[in-house]
């Protein structure tokens, strides 16, 4: 069987797609200086985690002024952007922000620019701890205490789906699904599938499965179970509460440009030949 040029340059296409560009297996931040293995970090700086386990600094905290040191709701965003707020108002650059404010900063500039405004919020806490985005741009995000979002209302711990396009929330993950102790989300991620991984502000339970303060919990929609995802004690010393982390987003290598344009020439110069026949 002969394959032709186009249809083999759409396989490797595809291939190139589905290859995730991942640089770290997590990325987070703790409430209090850490150590990971010899490595040694403050408050607020956030790490590349690999499973290996090694550790690499990947965002300096004294590039953020004010915010108490303390970076939340983080969401490692395509390759070059971070989202993040911070425990009180802050600046980046000549930017000034509010506390709760997301914003999306650029790691090739060196700018931000703010990407949810807390002022959304329209009643209730304003202080976004935990935020996520889903493929489709929407905003899972939750606060201190219990907040409202135009007519809808949350308590603390509730993860509130935001929809830009139509500027109104419901509800995600309701926080009476941990069952028991802390029921306050701190840091948040939503997989591929619309399975959760989160922390809690304290030791918490789900079913009869118990978790430590910072242990990055598994939460799948479908069983309504849960899993250890993340054990804190990879945190080996100092602040072992993970207060904010992400995954890191995949996204289709710049080669894939190439190889998509070539195969639309290939298939061209196929149309052309068959016409001249």
């Amino acid at each position: 069987m002969k394959i032709s040029f186009p249809f083999l340059t759409i396989i490797i296409s595809v291939a190139i797609w589905t290859t995730p560009n991942l640089h770290a297996d997590m990325y987070f931040t703790a409430d209090k200086d850490f150590d990971i293995g010899s490595d040694s970090y403050r408050k607020g700086d956030i790490v590349e985690y690999e499973s290996t386990p090694s550790s690499t600094l990947f965002f300096d905290r004294d590039l953020v002024t004010g915010g108490n040191d303390v970076l939340t709701a983080v969401h490692r965003h395509g390759l070059s952007g971070l989202i993040f707020t911070t425990q009180g108002n802050f600046e980046i650059g000549a930017d000034s922000f509010d506390r709760g404010d997301l914003v999306l900063y650029d790691l090739n500039t060196d700018t931000a620019t703010k990407f949810f405004d807390r002022d959304l919020i329209t009643n209730g806490n304003r202080n976004v701890t935990a935020a996520t985005l889903l493929t489709n741009g929407n905003l899972i995000f939750t606060t201190e205490n219990d907040f409202e979002v135009g007519t809808a209302l949350f308590e603390a711990g509730d993860l509130a789906l935001y929809d830009f396009a139509t500027g109104t929330a419901s509800l995600y993950f309701d926080r009476d699904l941990i069952t028991d102790g802390d029921q306050e989300i701190q840091s948040t991620h939503v997989l591929a599938n619309g399975n959760i991984l989160f922390t809690t502000a304290g030791e918490s339970t789900i079913g009869s499965d118990s978790y430590q303060e910072g242990d990055v919990i598994l939460y799948d929609f479908t069983s309504g179970s849960s899993s250890l995802y993340l054990d804190r004690d990879v945190i080996t010393d100092g602040g072992q509460s993970i207060i904010a982390f992400s995954l890191a987003v995949p996204e289709p290598s710049g080669a894939l440009i190439g190889c998509f344009a070539l195969g639309l020439v290939g298939l061209r110069r196929q149309r052309s030949v068959k016409q001249v026949q």
